[in-house]
């Protein structure tokens, strides 16, 4: 009963949470539905009528809950109709290449020939005339030498074509798509060097922390780090990632701790915890907890400005602002109540959060923390303070895994096992790094103690990256485990009304939970069956070289044209996580060419013939080709010759694909399209339309 009072208790003082799941709620479903104008005017007319009809005639006392529940759809009509407003298309019209006045917003990364951000269009100029648009792009800008420094803020003149991305992501790679599409972004394009000009630069208060940014580099630059280490100071200090290696996020990605290279929720909280530790001596007067929301907003922004604001960012210093905002009042306020309505505020500044992976990990990762992390830490009272220390920073990881594994399961499809260890090392690591970082921006011209924080620092770096190629090839780190988007869904509601049970004291959490548990096991045995019966041939999206997969069930076949392929690797192994399948034997394009025949677990080839999973592939070199013979349902181009070319033509069966390897050179590629076009056949260019999927009936 006591657990039961205390849920209520907490329920009643977060009315906030009351108002933000309506309207989450209904900002999902405004994504599902296309609403006209005069059906957005109807429903904002009757969530009004709703809101005033309570607020303007008086109810009994014992009826005081009606006001609330004529708001829950108002909220709800709310979320809707605002989904509607804020996401309403102003792309500019498709078609010819044409000219944009762009100002650059975000920027991803950068290096020596390109920059990657996301610009919003201010006007477009084509051929029938001049159109006003605000929408955002994602341009990838060529440059030279002479190139100058892209930042946010920056008005630039572009020549591209802007459209839709459309290139197929690798089975369980990442999906540009849906990640444009989760930030409002539908059109992208490819800016050569020569074809922009920087214009003008427009103030933004990000601009007060450049000079603390140089120092970083300045650091760098004089530091002597190697590149390897220099790549994870940029990503724990400034969020830029883009010159960590492969090898590198692999490393932290097998460990568990891929979120600490992110500057997001984590190092803006750590902040907050350490100056709210740093300040508590101030006491609890009025002027020592306006000093110390002061000092606290101050040093939030100036983290956030000199990580360049990102969208991460923002959100957090937005979450941790509230919370210092909350702690000005003398009435202890709920924290619940302060995370609801961070996030409600969020959502009207960005509805499309909603959707963005990166705020639904951070506010389930705190929400976790908020409801389990005492009960979880209440469990065990060490004596020893080391002991204490380390057990509530297993207490904190174990209630911030609980309630994002279930998403992180069907997003990434793996589970790290060493994830916990992991964390506790590589967290306390990065907590001193970030510090020490800060630390290091205030004290660098100074002579003894500057120098001493810098050596310092790389010296940790260096251990940061050894501790996580430790966990990363550590036995069993990440075993195959492939979970659906509903049986996510499903974990998270049983680990919700188990919650529910154990900590509210409400017995229905229980009852709920155990008839979630057959559904579970329906759908598992339901994707058992799916996997088992499954065939499909995967062709890469990789520039290098050619690099496939034929799969048959729950077991696949790899071929390479070279080993040792950039990205093959990790390419491979989120293909087998995806789609449930293991690699049973590796083929090369040399032994696939081999006069004798080569079988590799079900399949057999020979003579650039592949058989397997109910399909046929020829995959075509520069050496001459038979008329005659097998027709096949695919053919793959590594090289093009025009008498070889044709004669592969010729054994393409009806309704087959020409699939062109990303080594073929521009020309090469575009020779082989215009070809197949004159023929009427279907062709589909690896490094234009990005991998190749070819699925079989099963009952074929």
């Amino acid at each position: 009963m006591e657990r039961s009072s205390l849920f209520w208790s907490g329920w009643n003082r977060a009315p906030l949470l009351r108002f933000a799941l309506p309207f989450a709620a209904g900002l999902a479903l405004g994504s599902l539905l296309t609403l006209p104008p005069a059906v957005q005017v109807v429903l904002a007319a009757m969530a009004l009528t709703l809101v005033a009809v309570p607020a303007f005639v008086p109810f009994p006392y014992r009826h005081r809950w009606l006001p609330y529940s004529a708001a829950m759809p108002a909220l709800l009509i709310a979320g809707l109709c605002w989904w509607a407003i804020c996401t309403a298309d102003t792309r500019p019209l498709q078609g010819a290449e044409s000219a944009h006045l762009v100002e650059v917003e975000v920027v991803h990364g950068a290096s020596a020939r390109h920059v990657r951000c996301d610009a919003r269009l201010l006007r477009s100029w084509s051929g029938d005339g001049t159109h006003a648009t605000s929408a955002l792009t994602l341009l990838t800008l060529a440059k030279d030498s002479l190139a100058p420094l892209v930042r946010p803020g920056d008005v630039l003149m572009v020549h591209a074509e802007l459209s839709p991305p459309t290139r197929t992501p690798d089975p369980g790679g990442f999906d540009v798509r849906a990640w444009s599409a989760a930030r409002g972004i539908h059109d992208q394009g490819f800016v050569e060097a020569g074809q922009w000009r920087h214009l003008a630069h427009r103030w933004r208060w990000t601009d007060l922390f450049l000079p603390a940014q140089e120092r970083v580099w300045q650091w760098l630059d004089r530091s002597g780090l190697p590149d390897r280490e220099r790549a994870v100071v940029l990503a724990l200090l400034l969020g830029i990632r883009n010159e960590l290696d492969v090898e590198q996020k692999d490393a932290f990605a097998r460990s568990g701790t891929m979120h600490v290279l992110a500057v997001s929720g984590m190092h803006v909280a750590l902040i907050y915890w350490v100056l709210m530790a740093l300040l508590k001596p101030l006491g609890g007067s009025a002027g020592a907890r306006w000093s110390r929301a002061l000092i606290a907003l101050l040093v939030l922004w100036g983290y956030a400005g000199i990580t360049g604001a990102t969208p991460s960012v923002l959100r957090a210093t937005v979450m941790c602002s509230l919370f210092v905002i909350a702690s000005l009042t003398e009435r202890r306020s709920a924290t619940l109540n302060t995370l609801a309505g961070s996030a409600m505020l969020l959502l009207i500044w960005d509805p499309r959060m909603l959707f963005q992976l990166s705020f639904q990990l951070s506010f389930l990762a705190v929400l976790g923390i908020v409801l389990c992390y005492d009960p979880i830490r209440r469990l065990w009272y060490p004596g020893n303070v080391v002991l204490r220390y380390c057990w509530s920073l297993i207490a904190v990881s174990l209630a911030a895994q609980l309630f994002t594994t279930p998403l992180s399961l069907a997003v990434f499809k793996a589970f790290p096992v060493w994830f916990l260890p992991a964390n506790i090392i590589i967290v306390t690591l990065v907590n001193i790094g970030v510090v020490g970082g800060m630390l290091l921006l205030l004290t660098l011209p100074v002579p003894v103690l500057g120098p001493f924080i810098a050596d310092a620092l790389g010296g940790l770096v260096l251990l940061l990256g050894s501790v996580g190629r430790f966990f990363a090839d550590a036995p069993f780190a990440y075993p195959d485990v492939r979970v659906s988007d509903l049986q996510g869904a499903l974990i998270m509601a049983i680990v919700l009304a188990i919650c529910l049970d154990r900590l509210g004291g409400q017995r229905l959490g229980r009852w709920a939970a155990l008839a979630m548990l057959p559904l579970l096991a329906f759908s598992i045995s339901t994707q058992v069956v799916h996997t088992s019966s499954a065939r499909e041939l995967v062709i890469f999206d990789e520039r290098a070289g050619l690099v496939m997969a034929l799969r048959e069930g729950p077991r696949a076949v790899v071929l390479e044209s070279a080993p040792g392929l950039a990205n093959a690797r990790q390419r491979i192994e989120r293909f087998s996580r995806s789609s449930g399948a293991n690699v049973v034997d590796t083929l090369s394009v040399m032994d696939l060419h081999a006069a004798q025949p080569v079988r590799a677990g079900f399949s057999v080839g020979g003579k650039g013939a592949w058989f397997g999973a109910g399909m046929s592939v020829l995959v075509v070199d520069a050496a001459p080709l038979a008329r005659g013979g097998p027709v096949f349902d695919v053919l793959i181009f590594t090289a093009e010759r025009k008498w070889t070319t044709e004669a592969a033509f010729a054994r393409l069966r009806a309704g087959g694909h020409v699939v062109l390897s990303g080594s073929l050179d521009g020309l090469e590629r575009w020779r082989i399209r215009k070809r197949c076009a004159e023929l009427g056949l279907a062709c589909h260019d690896v490094r234009r339309d990005g991998a190749f999927v070819r699925s079989m009936d099963p009952s074929a």
